[in-house]
């Protein structure tokens, strides 16, 4: 045992010295080797020196907004065909609209057209639309929640099979 420690208080400091350097080198290398797995990290690739263009941005969709003012007034005067034109001016404007789509959903409820309202409320969910407990609760969309098939609309995600 006596033995054993001398050789260990000796040989202890330059093992550890060994040790460090060992350990030294093995970060080098990995550095080394997230350098070469991604040669720009700020994004893209570094194309000898030059660097690339940001994307630009993405356009913005054309403003609807008048539309769907005046859908919403039509809505409120009951007045839901009107309302169902605007709303579709809007939709021409901008197809991705979560919202025109949830109101075109509500007036085609309104007129009982139930297919049209699925149609238009699984677009809606499609775009964006989060708020399930609104399509729950909504008053406008009474008659298509006792629709037979909106128990399956429901339990799929609101989305159509």
């Amino acid at each position: 045992m006596g033995r054993l420690l001398r050789l260990l208080i000796m040989f202890g400091p330059v093992i550890l010295r060994a040790y460090r350097q060992y350990q030294r080198s093995q970060q080098q290398h990995e550095r080394q080797y997230r350098k070469r797995q991604n040669p720009n990290p700020k994004g893209g690739y570094s194309g000898g020196g030059r660097r690339q263009a940001p994307p630009p941005p993405p356009p913005k969709p054309p403003d609807n907004s008048m539309f769907i003012k005046s859908g919403h007034a039509k809505y409120k005067e009951y007045d839901y065909k009107g309302a169902i034109e605007e709303f579709s001016k809007a939709l021409e404007l901008n197809p991705k609209d979560k919202v025109a789509h949830f109101n075109i959903a509500c007036c085609y409820s309104l007129e009982e057209q139930a297919s049209k309202s699925f149609v238009h409320l699984d677009q809606a969910v499609a775009n964006g639309f989060k708020d399930f407990e609104r399509i729950k609760t909504h008053d406008g969309l009474a008659y298509l929640r006792v629709q037979k098939q909106f128990d399956s609309f429901e339990k799929n995600g609101f989305r159509l099979v």
